[in-house]
C-alpha cells in the first residue's frame, strides 16, 4: 500500500475527488482546523450556543443533522474482505 501511494500517486485526480467530495473534505478540514484551534474559541462557542433560545438551538441540531444526512454515504458498503 505504501509503495502504491509512493509510486503510483496521480496529484491529477485532485481536482475530480474534490468535485466529487466536497461536503466532505470540507467537514474534514473544518475538523481539522477546529482541533488545532484555542480551546478557549469551542468554549465561547458553546456558551453562546447554550445562550441562545431553544428554538434556535433546535433549528441548529435540525441543520447539523441534515449536514450529516446529505455528507453521509446513500449506499451500505459491504465489509472489504467480503468482495473477494
Amino acid at each position: 500500500m505504501v509503495h502504491q501511494i509512493v509510486y503510483n500517486f496521480h496529484l491529477s485526480v485532485a481536482p475530480q475527488f474534490l468535485e466529487g467530495y466536497i461536503l466532505i473534505v470540507l467537514a474534514m478540514a473544518l475538523g481539522y482546523f477546529m482541533h488545532f484551534s484555542p480551546k478557549k474559541w469551542s468554549e465561547q462557542l458553546e456558551e453562546k450556543y447554550h445562550a441562545q433560545s431553544g428554538l434556535v438551538q433546535a433549528v441548529v441540531l435540525a441543520l447539523v443533522l441534515l449536514l450529516i444526512i446529505q455528507v453521509r454515504q446513500s449506499d451500505i458498503v459491504p465489509f472489504i474482505y467480503l468482495q473477494y
